[in-house]
């Protein structure tokens, strides 16, 4: 459903904004701009002119360990960061849908407020902000009466670098502070404890694994990403997710350990699912590389179709 902002031919700002969870922050590195869509029907209306801002909390305690300077949600400690590279500032007034974009790159992005490393940081983004704002109309030009706004599908538009973003995550202690990924080694201490896990920052993931057989038919382990509040990764232009791998060690004994991926749809879901696979829609693909001979290196692509092989879901 789109969002109904009212507002009258007054001089005065209305905001809309959205915040990351407490304990979670929008990892936007890979997307190449945000898009927003908006109607604004009135032409007797004043003008409305638009201003984006995003937040990051790269400076915060609650991730880099500076002590006394916990930002939480509060924007007054974050850094502000305002969107300059749109030299059309007012919305169009039509009765069609039209779209803003907001390119990410850092030269269109002007520093407001707040202390930080004094570059916008897309994987450390803790607040959007929309300010728009009806100008000055003469009491001849006025039209008096609450008029409205439609806005939808604020959405980040980007490739593979965006759906794998938490994969170029500087720290794998990082990562899970921010809840951007989880591991679980269901409830078993020798996993847990004899596991090794490296994000390296560049787009690698390193883990030297050990798997306990928990029940009757195994065990396992797994490491998740999860999207904040009711952010979703949209696929619907992707034919394929692929992934590189490179087999350091084959897995002893042989036959006993295989790779499985899944994704979790929460299309259904008229509010926040949170994440709760009983939810969602599981589909996951199975792939039997783990016994590959040591230094084997190859790519995965898994089709994004339900199918009765290994090649999709």
């Amino acid at each position: 459903a789109s969002i109904q902002l009212n507002y009258e031919n007054d001089d005065v700002s209305y905001f809309l904004q959205g915040f990351a969870p407490a304990n979670a922050v929008f990892n936007c590195r890979g997307a190449s701009h945000v898009s927003l869509a908006y109607k604004n029907q009135h032409e007797e209306a004043a003008a409305l002119r638009w201003r984006f801002f995003l937040f990051d909390n790269e400076n915060c305690d609650d991730y880099n360990g500076i002590s006394n300077n916990n930002c939480g949600q509060d924007t007054d400690k974050l850094e502000a960061w305002e969107y300059v590279g749109n030299s059309e500032l007012f919305l169009q007034q039509n009765q069609e849908w039209q779209e803003l974009q907001f390119s990410t790159d850092q030269s269109f992005w002007k520093h407001v407020s707040g202390q930080g490393n004094g570059r916008l940081d897309l994987d450390r983004l803790k607040v959007w902000r929309f300010e728009f704002t009806p100008t000055l109309l003469s009491a001849e030009e006025k039209k008096e009466g609450e008029f409205f706004l439609l806005l939808d599908h604020l959405r980040l538009v980007g490739g593979g670098d965006l759906f794998a973003s938490v994969f170029y995550t500087e720290s794998i202690e990082s990562a899970k502070k921010d809840s951007q990924f989880n591991s679980y080694y269901q409830g078993s201490v020798i996993a847990e404890t004899n596991t090794q896990e490296t994000l390296s920052g560049n787009g690698e993931f390193l883990v030297n694994y050990t798997i306990e057989q928990m029940q009757v038919w195994g065990g396992s382990m797994q490491y998740t990403t999860v999207l904040p509040s009711r952010a979703y990764f949209n696929l619907s232009q992707a034919d394929a997710i692929s992934l590189d791998y490179h087999i350091l060690q084959a897995a002893t004994p042989a036959g006993r350990v295989h790779l499985r991926f899944n994704v979790y749809d929460a299309s259904h879901c008229k509010d926040n699912c949170g994440f709760n696979a009983y939810n969602m829609e599981n589909y996951y693909s199975f792939h039997y590389i783990l016994d590959y001979p040591s230094d084997s290196k190859g790519t995965l692509s898994i089709e994004l179709h339900s199918g009765q092989d290994d090649s999709s879901f």
